[in-house]
C-alpha cells in the first residue's frame, strides 16, 4: 500500500502537500501516515502536529450531522477559529497535544453540535435560545453538556444570542454507602488479617468505623 501511495505521487495523482494526503488517507490511512512520516523526515514536507490535524479533519466532518444554515456555519467558525486555536496553543506550550486536550476539543464541538440538533428538533434556530431553553437542556442529560459555556460565549460575542450563562457544577460526585453488613465484614478483615499491611490496617478501620483518621488516636 504503501508503495502505491508513493507511485501516484510521483505520478502527480496526489498533490506532495499536507493536504493533499489528508485526502488520500481516507481510503488508506495508514500507508499515508508511513509516506507521510518518510516525507517529513526527509524534509519534503514541513512537520506538522498530526493531532491537531485529526481533529481538523474530524470537525470537519462531525458538523455535517448539522443541517446546512447559518447555524452549521456558525458551529464550524466555533470549532475552526475558537477550539482549534486553543488546542494549537496548547501545542505551542507543551509540544504536542495530549490525548486528554484531544478529548476534551471534540467534546466542545460535539456538545455544540447536540445543542443546535436539539434546538432542530424543536424548530428552533441558534437565534432563538433564551436562558430557559439553555438550562432546560442542561438540566435534561449529562454534566458533559455544561461544556456549551463557551460555545454560548462564542454565540454571544458573534452576536447570534443574548447573553446565556450555564452555572458550573460544584456538585462531587459520589458512590452510594455500603450496607452495614458490608461494612462490619471488611472492619472484620482489617481486625484480624495479620498478612494486610498495618498501614492499611489502621486506615480501612477509621474509615469502616467512620471515624476521621485526623480524629484518630491510635499511635500505630
Amino acid at each position: 500500500p504503501g508503495f502505491e501511495i508513493t507511485r501516484r505521487l510521483l505520478a502527480g495523482e496526489i498533490p506532495i502537500t499536507h493536504r493533499g494526503l489528508d485526502q488520500a488517507a481516507v481510503d488508506a490511512p495508514n500507508p499515508v501516515a508511513f509516506v507521510r512520516a518518510k516525507l517529513v523526515d526527509s524534509g519534503v514536507l514541513d512537520s506538522r502536529d498530526e493531532s491537531s490535524a485529526r481533529f481538523a479533519a474530524w470537525h470537519a466532518t462531525a458538523v455535517l450531522r448539522i443541517a446546512p444554515g447559518s447555524d452549521r456555519a456558525h458551529v464550524r467558525a466555533y470549532a475552526t477559529w475558537q477550539v482549534a486555536h486553543q488546542l494549537a496553543r496548547t501545542v505551542r506550550r507543551r509540544g504536542e497535544a495530549s490525548q486528554s486536550s484531544v478529548r476534551y476539543a471534540r467534546s466542545l464541538v460535539t456538545e455544540a453540535i447536540k445543542l443546535v440538533l436539539w434546538l432542530d428538533g424543536q424548530q428552533l434556530e441558534l437565534g432563538d435560545l433564551r436562558q430557559d431553553l439553555v438550562d432546560a437542556w442542561i438540566a435534561g442529560g449529562a454534566r458533559q453538556r455544561r461544556c456549551v459555556r463557551l460555545f454560548l460565549a462564542w454565540c454571544r460575542r458573534a452576536n447570534v444570542t443574548g447573553s446565556l450563562q450555564v452555572d458550573w457544577d460544584d456538585r462531587v460526585p459520589t458512590r452510594p454507602a455500603i450496607d452495614d453488613e458490608q461494612r462490619f465484614a471488611i472492619l472484620r478483615r482489617l481486625l484480624h488479617d495479620a498478612e494486610l499491611d498495618p498501614r492499611d490496617r489502621f486506615a480501612g478501620a477509621c474509615c469502616c468505623s467512620k471515624l476521621p483518621v485526623s480524629q484518630c488516636r491510635c499511635t500505630l
